[in-house]
């Protein structure tokens, strides 16, 4: 296990597991708690249904490297997300105040087939009832010109 997640009192070294979700377009939302730089990312998992679902922001991202995995804490457990996840929950989350998302790698129990298939059927609402979508494409390279390609897509806009 990562030696900066050993310093917390995990509840279990055991990973996170997630709790089956009603029947019906029901939802997790992800409670990203604040943090900086290196520290832990710790979060919780809130099932709610879609209709009555608090105002959120959803994730776009690439899964990247399904062997190339960070362990991020989830009700103080152990859980595993790609490298590309684990940056963009990094960069994403606030410093003092706890952040409302949905991610799917995350939201969705990735080891039901029968919750996977249920959650994809209706994605696209998740995404529209969002507030907006945070796009991660990845950490900027040394010989990339971000702010080249930044003043590009706002020439677009």
């Amino acid at each position: 296990m990562n030696q900066k997640l050993q310093h917390i009192g995990l509840r279990s070294s055991a990973p996170y597991t997630h709790e089956p979700l009603p029947e019906g377009k029901w939802i997790r939302l992800l409670h990203l708690e604040p943090g900086v730089s290196d520290d832990p990312i710790c979060c919780e998992l809130i099932a709610t249904a879609l209709e009555d679902a608090p105002p959120y922001e959803t994730i776009s991202y690439c899964w990247g490297n399904p062997s190339d995995t960070r362990t991020i804490l989830c009700h103080d457990q152990p859980f595993s997300v790609t490298v590309s996840l684990f940056q963009a929950l990094r960069r994403f989350r606030r410093n003092t105040e706890p952040r409302l998302i949905w991610a799917d790698a995350i939201c969705i129990n990735q080891t039901s087939g029968r919750e996977k298939e249920r959650q994809v059927s209706f994605m696209d609402q998740v995404y529209a009832r969002g507030e907006c979508t945070l796009i991660w494409l990845g950490e900027a390279a040394d010989d990339v010109d971000t702010e080249g390609g930044i003043s590009l897509v706002t020439e677009f806009n």
